[in-house]
Formats: structure tokens, sequence, C-alpha cells
């Protein structure tokens, strides 16, 4: 699995607060993936693009005459509903890593999960992007920044 980290130097949050931001965008970054990149694993060209298996011609002639718009991981079009349904995926998060848990309506073997959880160069560039922007953001946002304790001058 890919590693997006990301290290911030700034005096303008408590660490509390930063974990909180870091953690709050492993979510989002997860969420973003999970809605965007997601789908393409289940359209036309994806088993070049991710690597899946290649399946045998036997198989393919079979699963053509009966499902004709078949391609890899896409039959019926039920898995990719069930898969992309967010009642049907956890995201956990931390400040330093994360989760994303896709549950199926029947039991994936080894080859079917790695082909759905395969992720691009480009994926994973555009994600730790999206995640920067996010934790630039947040930091930035005045309501997340430390509180300024006002002096009070003694009068004399």
């Amino acid at each position: 699995m890919p590693q997006i980290a990301i290290k911030v130097e700034t005096s303008l949050v408590s660490q509390r607060t930063l974990n909180r931001i870091a953690r709050d965008s492993m979510r989002a970054t997860l969420d973003q993936h999970a809605q965007r990149h997601l789908p393409r694993h289940f359209a036309r060209g994806a088993a070049t693009r991710y690597g899946y298996l290649r399946r045998s011609s036997k198989y393919v002639r079979q699963v053509k005459k009966r499902y004709p718009q078949w391609r890899p991981l896409y039959r019926t079009g039920r898995l990719r509903t069930h898969i992309l349904d967010a009642a049907h995926r956890t995201v956990t998060a931390t400040p330093k890593r994360g989760r994303l848990r896709l549950r199926a309506y029947f039991p994936l073997n080894a080859d079917r999960k790695r082909e759905l959880t395969a992720i691009t160069r480009d994926e994973v560039l555009a994600l730790a992007e999206f995640r920067r922007d996010y934790v630039v953001r947040e930091i930035n946002n005045p309501a997340n920044q430390k509180r300024r304790r006002s002096q009070t001058v003694a009068r004399l």
C-alpha cells in the first residue's frame, strides 16, 4: 500500500489540533479515493491500467456468452454497486495511517482483492496533493489556529 506522508513545521496550531487535522485529512483522502478512483476499477481498460490477471480465453468466451457487456470485475454490475455504496465501506484513520475497508456481497479471493486494491502512481500523486492541500487549508483556517492571549498591563 502506498504511503502518503506529510511533514508539518508550524507554530500556528497546537500539536493536538495538528493531529486532529492530520486524522481528518487522512479520512478525507481515503473518501476521495473511494469516490474518484475506485469506480475506475470497473471501467473498460482497467485490466491494463491496474494490471489485472489475464482471464483464460475459455472463461472469457463463456462469460461473454451470458453477459455481453462483460469486463473484468464487472459481470452484472452488482459488485460495483455494492463496493461503491458508502454503506459497505469503512474508513478508519489516525494521524499517521488510515484504512479503507471494502465489503463485497461474496468472499473475494486474493487475486480479486489485489485487483480492487491496486493503485496507480498517478492516483497516489493526486491523493498526496489532495491531502497536502487539505492540511494547508485547515492550518490556515483561523478557527484551528492558537488563540493568542491578550496581556493586560497593570495600571499604576
